[in-house]
């Protein structure tokens, strides 16, 4: 009798501990990935003030890609 309340004991200890476990992996993974999005977004925030390109349309009737750059004096 007492072996089968250690073995259900055991299972439920396993399951809590499993549930703590996987929880502290996802919140590792999305604790990157935000991190990695912040460091992204500042990366081409920084580069875009050091570097002024922009890519479009020119505004002519063909409507053609263009690329354009700025150099501040």
């Amino acid at each position: 009798m007492y072996k089968i309340y250690i073995w259900l004991l055991g299972a439920v200890v396993t399951f809590v501990g499993f549930g703590f476990y996987a929880g502290n992996i996802h919140g590792s993974i999305t604790s990157a990935h935000k991190y990695n999005q912040a460091q992204d977004r500042r990366f081409v925030r920084e580069l875009k003030q050091k570097i002024p390109v922009s890519v479009g349309f020119y505004k002519g009737e063909s409507r053609t890609p263009g690329l354009a750059a700025r150099w501040r004096f």
